[in-house]
């Protein structure tokens, strides 16, 4: 394995973990410090959503959807990337970054259990929805990537 391939593949191991870390421990907060945190964010970004989508189409509620959303589409991004570097074919690839997606939307879901949140099968869908959408996405890049170059895919890093 080339160096700077396991640089990259250090550096994508540790964004996971970040990434893990802010989604769980964002999980562990109680009620009331997670509808702060994500109330403040809120009304930073309010003024922008009212211009894009109209006064008050955003609410905080689906502002808070949108958040795990984007959390797990990073994480989908990540996964595929780290399997790509290491060499993991395209179809395995699919099939282990679905896998894991799931596991970590799950994961996150049985944690806001033990902190007394309570947990729901529709934020499990949309987690997973984020982790499906970056994972089609790059699936469909590198699977035209291959087609075009008619040559296996590989990172030369």
């Amino acid at each position: 394995m080339g160096k700077i391939r396991l640089i990259f593949i250090s550096l994508i191991s540790l964004l996971i973990l970040l990434t893990l870390g802010f989604i769980w421990g964002n999980s562990i907060l109680s009620i009331s410090q997670s509808s702060n945190r994500s109330g403040s964010l809120f009304l930073t970004f309010k003024p922008i959503f009212d211009v894009i989508f109209g006064e008050g189409v955003v609410t905080h509620a689906v502002f808070r959807k949108l958040a795990h959303f984007s959390e797990f589409f990073v994480l989908g991004v990540e996964i595929f990337t780290l399997l790509i570097l290491l060499r993991i074919s395209l179809t395995e690839n699919l099939t282990y970054s679905l896998v894991f997606g799931l596991f970590f939307a799950v994961s996150d879901e049985t944690l806001q259990v033990i902190s007394r949140r309570g947990s729901s099968f529709l934020d499990v869908l949309i987690d997973f929805s984020g982790v499906l959408l970056a994972v089609l996405i790059l699936f469909l890049v590198f699977k035209t990537f291959y087609k075009k170059n008619k040559k296996p895919l590989e990172m030369n890093i």
